[in-house]
């Protein structure tokens, strides 16, 4: 027998270092003022709106307004300052997800507009997996449907050395294992057994920003992940050490915009 192929190795092992993680699916229909720097890359497909364009999400940096319009999807990337404008006029399925790089490293983190497309037929097909009979199948279809999109609108440029990302694959995953509020840039330097200037330093250039700010983007994740669930407030500091559930408030309400207790009533699934 002969055979001829052709191997796509980098392609391979990328593949298997790009994580999808979705954590919120959800049909909202809310009154909400207020600006937020959302820790989660947020997409929402308009069933229903406000006919005066009354209803919107405002990127603030780019000073531009995304009017919710039925068959529109919007896109408002990680850490984007974000001002809500939405009433009970205005009816949508919005996903929080994160497209990560080994982990932790978001591929639209550099990402600083958002997009407003007109798509009714992904709109619709959305509106079809919710009520799939078969979960798992429409599981199936939601990340297609959010890939799909990814690989439509991709980053023209992601600021990533993957040759020394490779070398602090161990610090990533730890730190997305066991970040909480006492894990220190010390403790990541002495896994790779350099001085902490130098790790920072070296840090820095592989993964485009600083050990410090990574740490506490994850544990914004983490305390945002967690209370999408059933625990309190108390319980997510205790777990993740703050040293009192004041300090894991404050440490949030800084970061996003909305103290933890109002976020866990919007998104949460006690809504």
């Amino acid at each position: 027998m002969i055979m001829q192929h052709q191997s796509y190795r980098e392609i391979e092992n990328l593949n298997n270092l790009l994580i999808l993680d979705i954590d919120h699916v959800k049909l909202l229909n809310y009154d909400f003022h207020q600006t937020l720097y959302f820790p989660r890359n947020i997409i929402s497909f308009v069933l229903k709106a406000d006919n005066g364009n009354n209803d919107y999400y405002e990127d603030i940096a780019a000073d531009k307004k995304l009017v919710f319009e039925p068959g529109y999807i919007l896109f408002l990337p990680l850490n984007t300052g974000i001002r809500f404008e939405r009433s009970l006029k205005t009816k949508t399925i919005t996903l929080h997800f994160a497209l990560e790089f080994i982990f932790g490293m978001d591929v639209f983190v550099d990402c600083k507009h958002c997009v407003r497309v007109y798509d009714p037929a992904s709109v619709n097909r959305i509106q079809q997996y919710l009520v799939e009979p078969d979960k798992l199948r429409a599981s199936c279809g939601i990340r297609q449907e959010l890939l799909n999109f990814c690989y439509r609108f991709w980053p023209e440029r992601i600021n990533l050395n993957n040759a020394l990302i490779y070398q602090y694959e161990d610090v990533l995953n730890y730190t997305r294992a066991h970040c909480n509020a006492q894990l220190t840039v010390a403790t990541l330097a002495e896994m790779k057994h350099q001085r902490q200037e130098v790790f920072s330093r070296n840090f820095k250039k592989a993964l485009g920003q600083s050990p410090h700010a990574f740490i506490q983007k994850i544990l914004i994740q983490k305390i945002s992940s967690m209370l999408l669930g059933p625990a309190s407030i108390k319980e997510i500091a205790e777990e993740l050490k703050f040293s009192s559930e004041f300090y894991l408030s404050r440490f949030f309400a800084k970061h996003i915009g909305i103290p933890p207790k109002q976020f866990k009533i919007m998104y949460g699934n006690s809504k």
